[in-house]
């Protein structure tokens, strides 16, 4: 298996992703229907981060599925399963920069992924994350 770095400026500051599904609901929402939101792995983490935060009102119910919660909860396997690696004290790092205003290292990896080779040498394979 081949590793690969996901992350070098997909988004421009911490918190887009709930943003950008915030203006997502807001704009397809119909007004007399619930909004669901369902997560798998990182998405179900985005579920929680958007249930949570300030655009929880959005939201009516979330369908977690195998969320991934944090590195370090219970219900984390110990090597990741050797499927994607965070770079903890690298993100640690960059929260801490970004929340004094800092985002010239924004562009950097967080976290590495290992795609089988055939994957990444497959006609798609540059665009693999």
């Amino acid at each position: 298996m081949a590793l690969i770095r996901y992350g070098g400026g997909d988004l421009d500051y911490i918190g887009q992703f709930e943003d950008d599904l915030a203006d997502l609901v807001k704009t397809y929402r119909c007004k007399d229907r619930p909004a669901y939101l369902v997560g798998h792995s990182s998405g179900g983490g985005l579920a929680i981060r958007f249930a949570g935060g300030k655009h929880g009102h959005l939201a009516s119910r979330a369908v977690l599925i195998a969320p991934y919660l944090s590195h370090d909860a219970p219900t984390a396997r110990k090597d990741g399963g050797k499927w994607a690696k965070v770079l903890l004290r690298r993100t640690i790092g960059l929260s801490m920069l970004n929340a004094v205003g800092v985002r010239a290292f924004n562009h950097l990896h967080m976290i590495q992924f290992n795609f089988p080779k055939a994957v990444l040498d497959g006609p798609n394979g540059h665009s693999a994350t």
